[in-house]
């Protein structure tokens, strides 16, 4: 017998669909399994469903970001402002010199 660590990875293959009986699913299989679900067929009543769904878009409100970031619960800054801006970091990547006072990303920030 040959030690599995020695076998081709085409053998392992073939071993596993050989094992589990049954072939890896395809794309037509899985077209297949979703036409069958009840959800899938066409009817009056889900086709009612999706014009009800369709509908509403515009009723509900949208995606509002702050909230969202308020709901994660992270913890903000009181004031945002650039890393540019900040002499403590400038400091810490020794880029002090080329940090300009009243520069253009303080302004387009602003």
């Amino acid at each position: 017998m040959i030690s599995p660590a020695l076998r081709s990875p085409r053998s392992s293959i073939q071993h596993a669909t050989r094992a589990r009986a049954n072939r890896p699913t395809g794309p037509k299989l899985v077209a297949r399994r979703h036409a069958a679900l009840p959800e899938s067929r066409q009817s009056l009543r889900v086709r009612l469903a999706v014009l009800a769904r369709f509908l509403t878009v515009p009723i509900l409100p949208g995606f509002n970001p702050e909230t969202y970031d308020r709901a994660q619960e992270q913890p903000m800054p009181p004031t945002r402002h650039l890393a540019l801006d900040d002499a403590d970091w400038a400091a810490s990547h020794g880029i002090e010199d080329l940090v300009v006072e009243g520069g253009t990303l303080k302004e387009a920030h602003a």
